[in-house]
């Protein structure tokens, strides 16, 4: 396990402050480590190769985010007897973006994607800035395959029960695919950050998911979101 000091600057609310990196490529993991302690705003940066060792690093200390590898947040779940850490952001490094590149368990508030090609210090500090509940990033490619699901090539299914999203609920589903917060998606349709919240919920109810991710994901899958609106922000 290494842990280097990062870099202080202004943008710290924006940013976690205390970065796990959970990779087992020892190239990978010293070039993310360095990487992310030049980021402004974050104070540490721990790094382990073994789901096992990142397991006792976020039981004794507190970590604002982890970066993980490949297939690494499915080995490190069942070593968390009483779940992640609540505020705990989790960004996915992916080596492929296929339809079975993010297992179910990654679809969760404040996740986020990142493919490991394409990680360079600006992509890893926007991927970061944007581990919170109300945003959404996956890769272009990740968002094609949702979007085309497993029977790619027909149009996709609209089972009745996402028929009943009216225009504002299918407009603030379009803009959290976008991964804008919600007083981004407020100040866009003019509207209280209260009445984005209850849309959310509704959207949420409507879907039949538990959270934005799964939503965003059941929608591109289902194909709900058409036009110009419906681009995917990617990390």
């Amino acid at each position: 396990m290494r842990t280097a000091a990062g870099a202080d600057g202004a943008n710290a609310t924006e940013l976690p402050g205390r970065v796990l990196v959970l990779v087992r490529d020892e190239l990978a993991r010293v070039g993310l480590r360095g990487m992310a302690a030049a980021i402004p705003g974050v104070r540490s940066v721990t790094t382990c190769d073994r789901a096992a060792e990142a397991a006792g690093v976020l039981a004794r200390h507190d970590v604002d985010a982890l970066v993980c590898g490949p297939g690494e947040w499915v080995r490190l779940l069942p070593l968390l007897p009483a779940g992640p850490p609540r505020r705990l952001g989790v960004l996915h490094l992916l080596d492929e973006d296929g339809p079975h590149a993010v297992d179910v368990a990654c679809l969760q508030p404040g996740h986020g994607f990142l493919m490991r090609s394409a990680t360079t210090s600006a992509a890893l500090r926007d991927a970061l800035s944007r581990l919170g509940p109300d945003q959404v990033s996956m890769p272009p490619g990740l968002a094609r395959s949702l979007a085309a699901g497993p029977g790619s090539g027909s149009a996709p299914a609209r089972p009745e029960r996402t028929r009943a999203l009216n225009a504002r609920e299918t407009r603030v589903l379009a803009l959290l695919a976008q991964g804008l917060s919600n007083r981004q998606i407020a100040a866009r349709l003019g509207i209280s950050e209260h009445g984005v919240k209850r849309h959310v919920t509704n959207v949420l109810g409507k879907l039949h998911v538990g959270n934005r991710t799964t939503a965003v994901a059941v929608a591109l899958r289902e194909g709900l979101l058409t036009g110009p609106e419906a681009e995917v922000r990617v990390s």
